[in-house]
């Protein structure tokens, strides 16, 4: 188990090394984009909804992961879902992207059946088609090895018929984050340097768990780092802590190797199922949970890699953006 403090002398040395692997362009930025801002009151994908804070207003939750990638210059993935794609290109080519000449990497997570609570069958359209969800952000290997990606900059939206592990030949690492964290820190030489110097195949960052956050802790559990969710009833192994005992909390901040990615198999990696309200044919406008939604969770996909080691960061490194009374003015 690999666990490197806030207050580790060791820190600066590793900005170091990751500094020069970020120059040479060996670390991509892959955002996890697939869902709407629905529980911010907003029916579009949730990148493209502006944050109403006095410092940098009016700029989209994109733009300012945008402004942080491009100063990194750094490859940009998005995985988005097929329900958020269009939107999401729209909003690149006509927001993003004037203001910052880059390239963007889309990557398109799969849908699978959203089934009945009670029969397990897949629900149906009032056309008679299956309704399909996004099957979570665990899908983001088995995305990545695909062989499609899109090719999207200011003027061009170009499909590509090869994976996007082959078409970055030179990254070595991928630093997957969520469109949620306003306070993202986008390629952090300490991590990328911490996952060189020790030979990590996935490096977490985690943050003292804060009690009015709903946030899932680091433990370890049989010699492996998991996360066990805000909604877990018990503890289910030992806390990873700080050096003031608090527990670290996930921040769903990631680098993950690349030869784990294209080393492992997304088969492996099993579905977990929710329960949820979703219209259907046989119940337009469902009172109570209805259906299962299956997903899969990316801790899952970490479970398949040979080393994972957690960085410390102070608690100004997140601000997640769930809902509307989560939002910061």
């Amino acid at each position: 188990m690999h666990l490197l403090l806030e207050t580790s002398p060791e820190r600066k040395s590793l900005e170091e090394i990751g500094r020069s692997l970020i120059e040479k362009k060996s670390v991509a930025v892959l955002t996890l984009a697939g869902g709407s801002g629905s529980r911010l009151g907003y029916e579009h994908p949730k990148g493209t909804f502006v944050l109403p804070t006095k410092k940098k207003p009016g700029r989209s939750l994109f733009q300012r992961q945008a402004e942080k990638i491009f100063k990194a210059d750094a490859p940009w993935v998005i995985m988005v879902s097929n329900e958020t794609k269009d939107k999401t290109i729209e909003h690149l080519q006509t927001v993003v992207l004037p203001e910052y000449d880059m390239k963007v990497f889309l990557i398109v997570q799969e849908d699978i059946d959203a089934l009945d609570k009670e029969t397990k069958n897949p629900l149906l359209n009032m056309k008679g088609d299956h309704i399909q969800v996004p099957n979570g952000n665990g899908s983001v290997f088995k995305t990545l090895k695909a062989s499609s990606y899109i090719a999207v900059d200011k003027d061009s939206v170009t499909p590509q018929s090869m994976s996007l592990l082959s078409a970055l030949p030179d990254t070595k690492y991928f630093n997957i984050i969520s469109i949620d964290n306003v306070l993202v820190r986008i390629a952090d030489p300490a991590m990328v340097g911490y996952a060189q110097k020790y030979l990590l195949e996935v490096v977490s960052a985690g943050v003292p768990e804060m009690p009015n956050k709903k946030m899932g802790v680091f433990e370890l559990i049989n010699g492996r780092i998991e996360v066990t969710e805000y909604t877990s009833e018990e503890k289910r192994g030992l806390p990873l802590v700080n050096s003031d005992e608090k527990n670290l909390a996930n921040i769903a901040n990631h680098l993950v190797a690349k030869e784990c990615i294209e080393r492992m198999d997304p088969e492996e990696i099993p579905y977990h199922e929710a329960i949820k309200k979703i219209p259907h044919a046989g119940d337009p406008s469902p009172s109570a949970p209805n259906a299962i939604k299956r997903e899969l969770f990316i801790f899952d996909g970490f479970r398949l890699a040979n080393s994972h080691g957690v960085i410390e960061y102070g608690c100004n490194s997140y601000e997640g953006l769930k809902n509307k009374e989560g939002r910061k003015r």
